[in-house]
């Protein structure tokens, strides 16, 4: 863990031209998304026990597919405001651009409201079709829960409105804490008080609802005040919906894509599979999710940072930087990924699954994971160089992705959909390498990434030894092998923390 604050800090030093207000929110905004991580995997790992040993396999596929249309029609939704409300603020702080940002917030309420609306109106009016492709238990649990979609994205706009004015630390407290946590408590209550059934799903509207609470509250809180009747009756943004509709179009569609290229292999799975597989699939995800926030966590650092320095710095420059992240983060998620290679068996077992291919299933999905990590930073070159490349590159990798899953997914189930996912993403970080070898003659890729391939061979071989050579029981073997493993993951983690700061001080 200390090496994701280490790793945080060497971000930070990357760029000492920033300036200091920017420096300190840069900083700050790394620790607390870092701590939100710690504190929201304290609430992760119950809850897949919760579902695993309470509701079983079955109810949850159920409750995952339908909370995948929640968060889908979310994006829809929230029409990219989360990202093109910036664009209608010149400078908002928390004294000067208070009543500007409320007039923004309360526009973009309204379009989410009414899109929203009609949306959900037209399924509603026409669910029966779904009943075609779509079994019953299924459907019934999304009419269930789409209206949350309405909260979600009201609370998503209020939070946006909140690092807006540069303040992260509701955010965390949402997302980190009442969300899980909430979700969590709840759940193991309404299952003791007989709703084995339906229980996930009332304890999710009940957690949206608290979250939706609470946001309401710290918006008032941080920017309304007793100014939002007078904005609301006065507001200028009201005449300007279609401008506002046209400039974050662009941003919703690249939304969309991206919650699809993540999303599709679970709406594929929901119709070609049973529940029960859907929901072995979801725990294997919400397992790889705690890798994949290993490479979130960098993001509130990297992209500011990168953002200034691509303004500042010779683009060779920004790319030997995104290098060395890029070695870091594979360093991180890799080691993780060979320790898998040994115990994956026995994480989904604490699980109660025994289903012949999860554990594959689970190495293809984290193997997509550190491919996407580790060399996809090419993006946030695009992002600030050329940004309508992300979006082709997402649109070819997304059509590919569905193809693959239309014909793994009824051949080898789970283990399809877990391919598919790796063919996917590994072509997504080659096509993006190799577009900014072509176009910028650079690439943000060194052979010291050698070095972290290194240490997964050590630790590659210290289990072999531990698991397949030495005469000792299963259960010691799984004490050594982790424990040791872990020891190794941490000293070779120095070590590279070594070679950085040497590299550094060039």
């Amino acid at each position: 863990m200390t090496s994701f604050l280490s790793t945080g800090w060497y971000l930070i030093k990357m760029d000492h031209k920033l300036k200091s207000n920017n420096f300190d929110i840069v900083k700050n905004s790394a620790l607390a998304n870092f701590s939100g991580f710690v504190i929201r995997l304290g609430a992760r790992l119950p809850f897949l026990f919760v579902v695993a040993f309470l509701y079983g396999k079955e109810n949850f596929g159920q409750y995952l597919f339908a909370v995948t249309c929640v968060e889908t029609l979310t994006v829809v939704f929230l029409f990219g405001f989360k990202r093109s409300l910036f664009q209608f603020l010149d400078d908002p702080t928390i004294s000067v651009g208070r009543e500007k940002l409320n007039n923004i917030i309360i526009v973009a309420i309204i379009l989410s409201i009414s899109i929203g609306f009609v949306v959900l109106t037209s399924i509603y009016i026409l669910h029966s079709f779904f009943g075609e492709t779509i079994s019953d238990p299924m459907l019934s649990g999304l009419l269930i829960l789409l209206p949350t979609s309405l909260l979600y994205s009201v609370a998503e706009i209020l939070l946006t409105a909140t690092r807006a004015v540069k303040i992260v630390r509701y955010e965390v407290a949402a997302k980190s804490i009442i969300e899980p946590y909430s979700l969590t408590i709840l759940s193991v209550i309404f299952f003791y008080a007989g709703f084995s059934e339906y229980g996930l799903f009332i304890a999710y509207w009940l957690m949206n609802i608290s979250v939706f609470c609470y946001t309401i509250y710290i918006y008032w809180k941080t920017i309304a005040f007793d100014s939002f009747r007078l904005n609301f009756r006065s507001n200028p943004y009201f005449i300007e919906f279609g401008t506002i509709l046209k400039r974050s179009f662009p941003v919703a569609i690249d939304d969309l894509l991206m919650v699809l290229m993540l999303r599709v292999d679970i709406y594929f799975l929901a119709v070609l599979t049973m529940p029960e597989m859907l929901g072995i699939y979801g725990i294997c995800l919400q397992i790889i999710t705690i890798v994949k926030k290993i490479k979130q966590s960098f993001d509130p650092i990297l992209e500011p940072v990168i953002a200034n320095s691509i303004k500042i710095e010779n683009l060779s420059n920004v790319a030997n930087e995104l290098a060395r992240v890029s070695n870091l983060i594979f360093w991180i998620q890799s080691m993780i990924f060979t320790l898998l290679l040994f115990y994956g068996d026995e994480i989904l077992l604490l699980f109660d699954i025994e289903e012949p291919n999860a554990s594959l299933t689970l190495l293809l999905l984290i193997s997509s994971v550190v491919v996407s990590g580790a060399f996809g930073l090419s993006e946030l070159i695009f992002l600030n160089k050329k940004p309508t490349t992300n979006f082709y590159i997402s649109t070819i990798t997304l059509l590919i992705h569905v193809v693959l899953c239309y014909l793994l997914i009824p051949e080898f189930g789970i283990l399809g959909a877990g391919l598919s996912m790796a063919i996917s993403y590994g072509l997504r970080s080659f096509i993006q390498l190799y577009l900014m070898k072509r176009i910028y003659r650079v690439l943000p890729l060194n052979s010291s990434i050698l070095v972290s391939v290194g240490g997964c061979i050590i630790l590659y071989v210290y289990l072999f030894l531990i698991n397949n050579v030495l005469d000792i029981s299963p259960a010691f073997s799984i004490v050594f092998g982790v424990v040791g493993g872990l020891m190794i993951y941490l000293s070779y983690g120095y070590f590279i923390k070594l070679i950085n700061n040497k590299f550094s001080e060039r």
